[in-house]
């Protein structure tokens, strides 16, 4: 695997088994990726993350096990990148999503859903986009800022295209993110088999 060989010296460590992907994917990007874009030995890059959505409840309900995928495209900065931040605000909406699963009866589902549909409330009364210029990827990777994405692509397209933009903004500004979301579910499903647990 190119995460293994670039977290590993094959040659020198017997590595046997598998690592977490969170665990794996944070490592390469803080270790391997990020320090070539404030370099700028390169310039832009495609991120991939992938997951499963672990659920004690859906586990015994014997449902399946949901899987998420989120792409972002990195830049190499104009101005000093602050990973503090962004640390610690993403990782914060990410506490707070893992809370809501641990502590409450609601399904992966809706929390997913929910977090959608919060960045586009916070979007559209304006206190999203500071969030996200102050904390730029740990605000705009979570779902919350594809709610902002969302609300600001109708936002764009209400004044370009007036009542149309309605329907049409939000799309035309998250078609890269969907696109790529669809390609990699049809992919699996072709590689991939169902182990429906019902």
């Amino acid at each position: 695997m190119w995460i293994g060989c670039i977290l590993f010296d094959a040659a020198e460590q017997q590595v046997k088994s598998g690592g977490s992907g969170p665990g794996c994917c944070a490592a390469v990007l803080c270790g391997h990726i990020l320090p070539r874009l404030l370099r700028r030995s390169q310039k832009r890059v495609l991120f991939v993350a992938t997951g499963a959505l672990m659920s004690q409840t859906t586990f015994l309900q014997k449902e399946s096990i949901p899987a998420v995928a989120h792409l972002v495209e990195l830049r190499a900065p104009e101005k000093e990148m602050n990973y503090f931040w962004a640390f610690c605000v993403g990782g914060g909406i990410c506490v707070v999503g893992q809370l809501l699963i641990d502590l409450t009866g609601l399904t992966p589902a809706r929390i997913l859903t929910g977090y959608v549909v919060a960045g586009v409330v916070l979007s559209a009364i304006g206190w999203y986009a500071p969030l996200a210029e102050f904390a730029g990827c740990g605000a705009t990777v979570p779902l919350l800022g594809f709610g902002h994405l969302l609300a600001k692509g109708v936002r764009t397209a209400l004044e370009e295209e007036g009542a149309v933009g309605i329907l049409t903004g939000g799309l035309t500004a998250a078609a890269a993110g969907i696109t790529t979301s669809l390609v990699c579910g049809v992919v699996c499903s072709w590689v991939g088999k169902s182990h429906d647990q019902n």
